[in-house]
């Protein structure tokens, strides 16, 4: 989606403002074991609620200048890591121990951010900034999506190693919806003169270069996708992170509820999650959280907002968690991380989207994106296992769009029997303190 920044101070000045005595504060982000690690670490002025991102070196320590008196140091490196807090001030040296929940690579699942931009198109970072920032994210897989522009290929797959593959891509930036290309080579033309003809056309040369398709952000107004009855792209972006995930007003412009409706009329359509990124750093956030009514003054979809939902219980804590890369992303679950396991992946819609919570789910032993045959029988066997940083409210299963089977969950390893009959879909949604939020793909009942 296309971003339109308000006018605010770079770098880390939001803290400093016009205070004149400043000092160096230090410090470094480490594992349980001691290990540096990169990561971001929000810093908070509590009496001003002025605040600022800065992102660790690869090593896990940061540098920054800030203003007299006591600041709150928040680090974070992405929801296979708890969270770490600690007051400090000017001059002094502060340690932040982060720890370990699950190692998901481990057990065979790759969180990966699909959509994002650098400063090759409407994006605040280059190719390199975005690459870095995404592995302090605990990101494994990423992708650039520059509208209209592959130039930012070269300097982007530079930054592969060991624990990050960068994939290739761009936004095809139309009037009919925006679609991000992944795995290209080439330019995708975004003209689309002759309608759903061109939308047809624009998936064809995607995946005649090997790639795959992904409708952005569906139901954004005036970016939204017009070719309803055209489904030849391999998956839906069902959470942008220019949104909060889910309510009533939230429903109506982002795509989860659409793809429901998708499935519920008998189509097998793919789901993922991305950040959609534009600012690493998010200073947008910083200023709807210091200033709500000028920022939503300057922006009119916080505007909006910001008329139909609660500030303090809603805008607030989605404006703290902060959009950076990785806000939302999609676990997918690979064999070995490769660029067509990616895209055969994403297909098939084996894993789950999240924006923290993580949840690994099996229905009959069959991971998301599985047909399920049941025979005579009217019920099939739910697994999952929860992990999360912060505190979770529960799980709920849905059949056809409808919760079935509801459960308080506080992290653990739960066993459910969900009543189905042949033609359902179903989907395991987990919940917890707001924001937070994840959903599987689904699951098809034959």
């Amino acid at each position: 989606m296309r971003h339109h920044p308000i006018p605010y101070a770079l770098g880390l000045a939001l803290l400093l403002g016009a205070v004149a005595s400043a000092a160096t504060l230090t410090g470094k982000v480490v594992s349980d074991t001691g290990e540096g690690l990169r990561a971001r670490v929000l810093v908070i002025q509590p009496l001003t609620r002025e605040s600022a991102a800065v992102y660790t070196k690869p090593d896990g320590h940061f540098s920054l200048e800030v203003p007299e008196g006591k600041l709150r140091l928040i680090a974070t490196h992405g929801p296979e890591w708890t969270i770490a807090e600690t007051e400090a001030a000017g001059g002094e040296d502060r340690t932040l121990v982060l720890k370990r929940l699950v190692d998901m690579p481990a057990r065979g699942y790759y969180g990966a951010d699909l959509h994002m931009h650098s400063t090759y198109s409407d994006g605040k970072q280059t190719p390199a900034e975005v690459a870095g920032d995404c592995q302090a994210e605990g990101l494994q897989i990423a992708a650039l999506t520059d509208h209209e522009s592959v130039d930012q290929q070269p300097e982007w797959l530079a930054q592969a190693n060991a624990g990050f593959m960068p994939l290739p891509g761009m936004e095809i930036t139309t009037a009919m919806g925006h679609i991000i290309g992944l795995n290209l080579r080439d330019k995708v033309s975004n003209d689309v003169a002759k309608g759903a003809a061109d939308l047809e056309r624009i998936f064809a040369q995607v995946h005649a270069q090997g790639g795959f398709a992904i409708v952005a952000h569906p139901n954004a107004p005036s970016e939204n996708y017009q070719a309803p009855q055209l489904h030849d792209y391999d998956a839906l972006e069902i959470l942008n992170g220019s949104i909060p995930p889910y309510s009533s007003v939230f429903d109506f412009v982002q795509g989860r509820k659409a793809w429901h409706s998708l499935l519920s009329q008998g189509l097998k359509i793919a789901a993922v999650g991305d950040s959609d990124n534009h600012d690493n750093l998010n200073r947008q956030a910083r200023e709807l959280l210091r200033h709500p009514a000028k920022a939503a003054q300057l922006d009119k979809r916080l505007a909006m907002m910001a008329r139909v939902v609660s500030f303090e219980q809603v805008l607030e804590p989605w404006g703290w968690k902060g959009l950076h890369p990785g806000f939302y992303r999609t676990y997918l679950q690979l064999a070995e991380p490769t660029p067509a396991a990616v895209a055969a992946a994403v297909r098939q819609g084996q894993g789950f989207v999240t924006n923290g919570p993580l949840l690994i789910a099996s229905l009959d032993e069959q991971p998301p994106g599985s047909e399920l045959k049941i025979g005579e029988r009217q019920s099939v066997n739910l697994k999952v296992e929860t992990f999360a940083n912060r505190p979770l409210d529960k799980l709920v299963v849905l059949v056809n769009g409808q919760p079935s089977v509801t459960v308080q969950s506080s992290g653990a390893s739960l066993q459910l029997t969900v009543p189905v009959k042949a033609g359902d879909w179903v989907v395991a949604e987990l919940y917890g303190q707001w924001p937070e939020f994840a959903t599987t793909n689904a699951w098809y009942v034959r």
